[in-house]
This record gives structure tokens, C-alpha cells and sequence, in this order.
């Protein structure tokens, strides 16, 4: 039994979003290069290309994301296979824990697999990101705990939370670079 499970094609709509800004204001940032009497593309190609790289690198952290399931264990693969969370499918246990957003009405389930007794966690958003029969067959192999299921490898917690808030920063600086650079070279 190997299969490996990936987002759906809406659920990468949706998670390819963001990355989208950096890489469109890169190009246009190239375009714009382009189209400037006389042309300077080759002065905006530094500031265009640090740009798109700030959208493409949580692209290719959400391309690189998937599920392998084998006969012995199930693993959660990031970034192309650089980084592994494998949790023995004997000793895999899970819960759910569902958030109501009240703003919108509707719910967001969380599907925390964990090794029993040592290192391996990870949590799935069942329909937001990865297909909800996925999560639902992944589910069903596991033990069910009703406790409060805490990760055990604080490396993986660390790197999760440092992506997002690191990207936020890279983001706002781009979106400042971009607007300056405008200022800055717009034709008079």
C-alpha cells in the first residue's frame, strides 16, 4: 500500500495566493523595465528577481508539501523531501480539534497524528488543505486519543512557525521596496 496524498487543485488556488503579490509585482517590476524609454530592465532585474523570489519560496514550500502513506508508516514530506515528519502506522495515533469561526460560520477541522511514545507529530486541515477523504482514510488507520495531543519534535514547531512570521516581514519589506523603487524611478 504506497500512496501519496497532495492538495487538491482549489486547495492550491487557495494556498497560492499570497506568493502570488511577490511574484506578479516581480513581474511587473521586469515589465515595467521594459517598457521605460530608454529601457533599464537590467538595473530593476536585481530588485524584480528578489521580488519574485519572495513569492516563490512559499510556493515551492506549498508544492513541496505531501503525504506518503507505505505499508509501515505514514510521513508528512516538506519542501520536496528536505524535511520528514514519519510516524509508524502501529504506533500513529490521532484526534480531531475543530475551531469555529464565528465571522464566517463554519468550521476548521484539525487532524493531529502523533507517534505514542516518541518523536513524530503533524496536523492535517481536513478540507482547507488537504482533501477531506484523504484525512478521513489517514484518520481511520490511526488510534483514536481523546487527549491533548502536544509535538514532540520542537524542531518541526519551530521551523512552522518561523515560515509564516518571517515571511510577513520579507513580504512588507518587498511591498516597501517595490513602492520606493516606483518613487523613486518614476518617469518624469
Amino acid at each position: 500500500m504506497n500512496r501519496v496524498i497532495r492538495p487538491g487543485p482549489l486547495q492550491y488556488a487557495y494556498l497560492l495566493l499570497v506568493p502570488a503579490i511577490p511574484i506578479a509585482l516581480g513581474i511587473a517590476t521586469l515589465a515595467a523595465g521594459f517598457s521605460a524609454e530608454p529601457s533599464d530592465w537590467g538595473s530593476r532585474l536585481p530588485s524584480a528577481a528578489s521580488i519574485m523570489l519572495l513569492g516563490l519560496i512559499p510556493a515551492a514550500y506549498v508544492f513541496g508539501m505531501s503525504v506518503e502513506l507505505t505499508d509501515a508508516s505514514v510521513s508528512k514530506v516538506f519542501l520536496f523531501g528536505l524535511r520528514r515528519e514519519t510516524i509508524p502506522l502501529a504506533r500513529m495515533a490521532a484526534n480531531i480539534s475543530t475551531e469555529r469561526d464565528t465571522e464566517h460560520g463554519f468550521d476548521i477541522q484539525y487532524v493531529n497524528f502523533a507517534t505514542i511514545d516518541g518523536r513524530g507529530a503533524f496536523t492535517l486541515l481536513r478540507g482547507w488543505v488537504w482533501p477531506g477523504r484523504d484525512v478521513d482514510d489517514l484518520f481511520v488507520l490511526a488510534r483514536h486519543m481523546d487527549t491533548d495531543m502536544r509535538r514532540k519534535n520542537w524542531i518541526l514547531a519551530a521551523f512552522a512557525l518561523a515560515l509564516p512570521l518571517s515571511g510577513l516581514g520579507i513580504m512588507v519589506a518587498a511591498v516597501v521596496l517595490f513602492l520606493s523603487h516606483l518613487i523613486l524611478h518614476w518617469p518624469s
